[in-house]
């Protein structure tokens, strides 16, 4: 009676960790002690003792798992709600039309990326953890030495195995997802690391419950590697049947998501940079067949897992460049190919300004400009100048008519005005926001 008085469930969110979280009162807590230790002594058989540890665990056991009901409702509708028609998960990148997954990633709004931390499974993560420290210290202030841990075992027993069950349904929607969702199956794997750490202290006598977890952690590895991969095909084979680029010159919408999502990825950085040093250098780029040129050669120090991570961003930076190429030549007309390719080449070249932070000491952090250097912004701005170069030519094709011999002065300016009108015209239909952009095409 005096544990189901106190066994009632409680929000572990409300609390920050494990001490904060209330059990008994004092005086409770002394009684069950006294009481727990004179009926181990009173009777040491070991049928008593296991009486006495299932009674414990089974009023506990179902404050837990009443206490942890909550997140296990809210996995199960996230992934309800963000499960869409269709999902097939990674492609291999061949196919002349795009898989679910490849459209989604191609077509995401902004309101739409994942956020560090907003992941139900998650939050259950840590709470159970949290939840599960606290039992622990209730455990030894009342149970026997003798029998504390096999009573913590046997209390976190049912509730670990209902966050395993609900953390393999996570895993198989994280596995079936778009490319964007292995920001949240990066979330998820830093707080397994950091639960799997907390159970072994917790239960350093028992293997079993924290092999759940380790399987979890060796999925999502598994998973990851295959990710940086998939990334890199899709912007070596971009632009199928079903996601070109529209003919109005603007920003691809493959190009902006890639490197919103390369911002979100860079900080996973600790975490990324050890999974890079086991997966070793170019691991991304094997059997890759495309051109030589995409892909920077090594890592600076292949055996450091920030220069690993540091050669693969080059490596998609690289890879978005080509996909800018590919995409120029989807546009039907010279002078909207020099847009587009100007258009998305500039703003791949102010993203990485933009994120050069060395030096700022305001900013504690790399920024993405800072991890690929330098050397990329040149090569995107020795582009974005051979790209003008062809904006101008296309603009002196309208002056061809004037040195025809076989036309008329009226007939080689009719020419020049049709040409000009429709210059002018396709002009007008062109997307053109950046006004550096605007402001550099209109010099030219």
């Amino acid at each position: 009676q005096w544990l189901k008085q106190h066994s009632g469930g409680i929000d572990p969110a409300a609390y920050v960790n494990a001490s904060e979280i209330p059990t008994f009162p004092t005086d409770t807590v002394k009684l069950l002690s006294m009481l727990a230790t004179y009926l181990n002594l009173v009777n040491d058989e070991v049928s008593y003792d296991l009486r006495l540890t299932k009674t414990y665990a089974g009023i506990r056991s179902r404050h837990l798992q009443k206490s942890l009901a909550q997140f296990s409702e809210m996995c199960g509708g996230y992934v309800r709600n963000n499960t869409f028609d269709g999902q097939h998960g990674f492609s291999d990148g061949g196919g002349s039309r795009s898989n679910m997954s490849e459209i989604r990633f191609c077509t995401i709004r902004n309101e739409n990326w994942y956020e560090p931390g907003t992941s139900p499974f998650a939050q259950y993560t840590v709470n159970i953890a949290k939840l599960f420290e606290a039992e622990r210290d209730l455990v030894r202030q009342i149970m026997p030495t003798v029998i504390s841990d096999e009573t913590l075992f046997v209390t976190i027993e049912r509730p670990l195995e209902s966050y395993i069950n609900t953390g393999e349904k996570t895993m198989a929607f994280i596995f079936s997802s778009p490319i964007y969702e292995v920001l949240h199956a990066l979330d998820v794997y830093g707080y397994l690391l950091e639960t799997e750490s907390v159970l072994t202290s917790l239960l350093a006598s028992k293997q079993g419950p924290s092999n759940g977890i380790a399987k979890m952690i060796s999925r999502l590895q598994a998973h990851l590697s295959k990710s940086f991969v998939v990334l890199i095909n899709l912007l070596r084979n971009p632009f199928k049947e079903d996601t070109m680029p529209k003919q109005t010159g603007g920003a691809s919408e493959l190009v902006s998501n890639t490197l919103t999502f390369l911002s979100y990825l860079i900080g996973y950085k600790d975490l990324l940079v050890n999974m890079f040093l086991t997966l070793g250098d170019g691991h991304w780029n094997q059997g890759a067949s495309q051109d030589s040129q995409h892909m920077s050669h090594q890592a600076s120090d292949p055996n450091d897992g920030l220069s690993i991570f540091q050669h693969y961003l080059r490596d998609v930076i690289d890879a978005v460049s080509y996909t800018i190429e590919q995409g120029g030549k989807q546009m039907k007309r010279p002078t909207l190919q020099f847009v587009f390719l100007i258009n998305n080449h500039s703003y791949l070249a102010r993203t990485l300004r933009d994120t050069m932070y060395a030096g700022d000491d305001d900013l504690q952090s790399l920024g993405l400009g800072d991890l690929v250097g330098r050397s990329a912004l040149l090569r995107i701005e020795s582009q974005i100048e051979r790209s003008r170069k062809g904006y101008i030519a296309t603009w002196k094709a309208l002056m061809s008519s004037f040195p025809a011999a076989t036309l008329s002065p009226a007939e080689k300016l009719s020419v020049f005005s049709q040409g000009m009108d429709e210059m002018v015209r396709s002009h007008r239909a062109y997307d053109i926001f950046d006004t550096d952009v605007r402001a550099m095409l209109i010099s030219d």
